[in-house]
């Protein structure tokens, strides 16, 4: 037990267990100390020892639908339960998680939840600069008049401006 706690107390995010009782009721029968940060200092693991419900207060309402609905789903079906969702923090900015876990089928109907959180927020920053970079780059390569284009290895197109893929008959630049 001591080895786990300690496992458990090391491991970069919140490992848990997580109930689904057939009358919609849930619970986190067990929570790493890590929830406490995780949730900015607002959640103990005793808080949802029983309920569940502070847990689901500080997700993003506009993730809110999508995070039930998945968990409905891997409860339905008895698959793994992956959501990406987001954290309502007291600063008033977001945090990113991603949920991840293996559900299985109690003799008394509920559904158990073996997993973990981890705090992903610094992944999506990076995404979404590189989509933003991505957006640019296309918009570049959609106006600019210059003829500019680059292969791979194999000197296969990978991308060519507009107007070199108009010259040379292609409809579109991503054509080529």
């Amino acid at each position: 037990l001591n080895r786990l706690t300690r496992i458990a107390s090391r491991v970069p995010g919140v490992l848990f267990e997580f109930r689904l009782y057939p009358d919609g009721k849930s619970a986190f029968p067990y929570a790493s100390d890590a929830i406490t940060a995780m949730y900015g200092g607002r959640i103990q693991p005793a808080d949802v020892l029983e309920d569940a419900s502070r847990v689901f207060e500080l997700i993003h309402p506009d993730d809110m639908e999508a995070v039930a609905a998945s968990i409905q789903k891997s409860a339905k079906e008895l698959t793994p339960w992956h959501q990406e969702y987001r954290l309502k923090t007291k600063k008033g900015d977001e945090r990113w998680l991603l949920g991840s876990s293996i559900p299985e089928r109690d003799a008394d109907g509920s559904v158990l939840w073996h997993g973990i959180v981890s705090d992903i927020t610094e992944r999506k920053h990076s995404e979404s600069i590189v989509m933003e970079l991505n957006r640019d780059f296309v918009s570049f390569l959609e106006n600019t008049s210059d003829f500019i284009y680059f292969k791979d290895r194999d000197s296969r197109f990978r991308f060519a401006s507009q107007t070199l893929a108009n010259i040379t008959g292609h409809v579109h630049w991503r054509d080529m």
